[in-house]
């Protein structure tokens, strides 16, 4: 490449040994003219020995080491720990970052050195296409090696992603892949490896963390730092059965019903008998045994044992919303409907109950 006429400080050079004897040739680079380089960097492909100025510096140049585009290293997939390798192997030809950056797109002097390559994909893997190629396994198809197989592998992963999500952008895949690689050569970010080699399984529960390890993505996890597999969810609040502190909502902790009251965290009123569990702690009698009931529906709300007019007009308060009644108030005003002559509390307290209350104050009601 003539780089007088592009005016790029670059020179390629190319040569192809004939057929024959083994030749041994001598490369040289030598200043011809004009003012010397402060610098000079050299990339070789293939086998060389370097006799002087082996510097072994890195070599991602060009469009890898552009400041919008993610470098991939290459680790033979049989050097991974798929295959027993851990930490993996880098290839040998894997190209090293930390080429440093000289002029910015303007032409301005600059120094920036950026972090390439960003992770390691593997190489090595069958294709249909190399043929005759050379078929290591070997099991009828040639394999694939170097960068140029690598990114692919790491493409492909990144678009399994964008499936998956189709709104990731490209700075929250980078950032999958990159948080979620092995780590391999230097401890940390280096510039051979970069992260590591990347984890397609890792990537994308990275997307959908599981704090719990149940298999339910923290995002629509109704326990997300308890095993709760199945979601039981029994009251059907946001809290799932596996912490939520009151599975029934009867305002009663499941804790307290186990090991206090003996009643069934699952069932708002354990004996079915029409009056929940906490209504009957309250009123004294047994949350689990459905013979035994509330007993003071007796129409006498103030509790100074008799039924009177005050009685009365305290049901009229409480009908009209005028005052608050509490517990036991409105269970000793509960008294319809009568069955038999004798009081059978439906839970609510509302005119009938009024009603009767009325009539047990005048005389013509008896219960």
């Amino acid at each position: 490449m003539d780089n007088i006429l592009s005016g790029d400080p670059v020179e390629v050079f190319g040569y192809t040994t004939p057929p024959g004897p083994t030749k041994t040739y001598q490369i040289g680079i030598e200043h011809y003219a004009g003012p010397f380089p402060s610098r000079v960097k050299y990339v070789y492909f293939g086998d060389m020995t370097v006799d002087e100025y082996a510097t072994n510096s890195g070599t991602a140049y060009g469009h890898p080491n552009a400041a919008g585009a993610r470098a991939v290293g290459a680790a033979r997939y049989t050097q991974t720990p798929a295959f027993g390798q851990s930490p993996p192997l880098l290839e040998y030809f894997s190209s090293a970052g930390g080429v440093e950056i000289l002029f910015d797109a303007s032409g301005n002097p600059v120094s920036e050195l950026r972090q390439k390559p960003e992770i390691v994909a593997p190489d090595g893997g069958d294709t249909t296409f190399f043929y005759p190629g050379q078929d290591y396994e070997p099991n009828g198809y040639p394999n694939f090696f170097g960068t140029s197989a690598a990114a692919p592998h790491a493409a492909g992963v990144a678009a399994l992603l964008k499936d998956y999500d189709p709104s990731l952008t490209p700075d929250a895949v980078y950032t999958a892949l990159q948080t979620t690689a092995i780590d391999m050569d230097a401890t940390g970010v280096d510039f051979d490896s970069g992260y590591g080699l990347i984890q397609a399984p890792a990537a994308l529960a990275s997307l959908n963390p599981d704090a719990d390890g149940d298999g339910v993505p923290d995002s629509v996890d109704n326990c997300p730092t308890d095993p709760n597999p199945l979601q039981e969810n029994n009251d059907g609040d946001a809290p799932g059965d596996a912490c939520d502190p009151d599975d029934d909502n009867d305002t009663l902790t499941d804790l307290d019903e186990i090991n206090v009251y003996g009643t069934n965290p699952f069932l708002p009123d354990t004996d079915g008998d029409g009056f929940t569990d906490p209504v009957e702690i309250a009123a004294g009698s047994d949350p689990v045994d459905p013979g035994n009931i509330p007993g003071s529906a007796s129409g006498d709300i103030d509790g100074d044992d008799k039924v009177d007019v005050v009685d009365v007009l305290l049901g009229f308060r409480i009908l009209s919303g005028d005052l608050e009644a509490d517990t036991n108030q409105l269970l000793r005003g509960d008294v319809a409907p009568l069955v038999g002559g004798v009081p059978a509390p439906d839970g609510q307290f509302n005119a009938a109950d009024v009603s009767l209350i009325m009539g047990k104050a005048s005389g013509e009601v008896s219960f």
